[in-house]
């Protein structure tokens, strides 16, 4: 069951963050003894503080998450509203019950669709004007891991049009499996001009998170 206790004294997903905290207590976390490391000093309380608060901000983005990944299966695939079990199967058919708890009434898978929508609209519109030979763009790009090990690298684009109309987003992700060099994110991003249509001529500045 996924209650408080679970979440933040047995769940594996947030060991790290339990044991930074128990490193600094001095001994594991229990139901009965955290309010009395709390209550100890301000050091103390504010790193409790800070585990708990983190893992209730990741719950809920997590939960949000999942709440597009289903109204874009129900969207994708034609389905009503009522075959939303299934669209939780497919998404995790071993812990469909767990999913219950969620806000997925028919409000919000709507409401979720219409963003999906208008995110996919306003990228479309980003492509074409970025295609344009008169529009002049950086790039910033972040990298990170994931759990499988694959490096993942955002690329954010802001492009500048001659009516000095200016647009930000992201605009695309990059895997990576091996090494992660400047060089090998150069390749990959060049990938991504080709597939984009982008004209690198046009580009004006690049900034990356340090890759040597």
């Amino acid at each position: 069951m996924d209650d408080a206790e679970h979440t933040f004294f047995v769940c594996a997903k947030w060991n790290p963050q339990r044991i930074e905290v128990e490193q600094c207590v001095g001994e594991a976390l229990t139901p009965d003894n955290i309010l009395h490391h709390m209550l100890q000093d301000e050091k103390k309380w504010n790193i409790v503080s800070v585990m708990i608060q983190k893992i209730i901000e990741t719950k809920e983005e997590d939960r949000i998450t999942v709440t597009y990944k289903i109204a874009h299966i129900l969207g994708k695939r034609g389905k009503p509203f009522s075959n939303i079990v299934e669209a939780v199967s497919m998404l995790d058919p071993r812990n469909v019950d767990k999913y219950k708890q969620l806000p997925l009434s028919r409000r919000t898978i709507t409401d979720r669709q219409h963003e999906l929508t208008q995110n996919v609209i306003k990228l479309y519109k980003l492509h074409k004007i970025i295609q344009n030979e008169d529009v002049y763009f950086s790039i910033a790009s972040v990298k990170s891991t994931d759990k499988t090990d694959s490096a993942q690298v955002l690329y954010f684009i802001r492009a500048l049009t001659k009516d000095f109309q200016c647009y930000e987003e992201l605009l695309a992700l990059g895997t990576l499996t091996g090494r992660t060099r400047g060089a090998d994110i150069f390749e990959n991003f060049k990938e991504l001009c080709n597939k984009s249509q982008l004209n690198v001529s046009n580009l004006v500045s690049a900034c990356t998170d340090g890759a040597p």
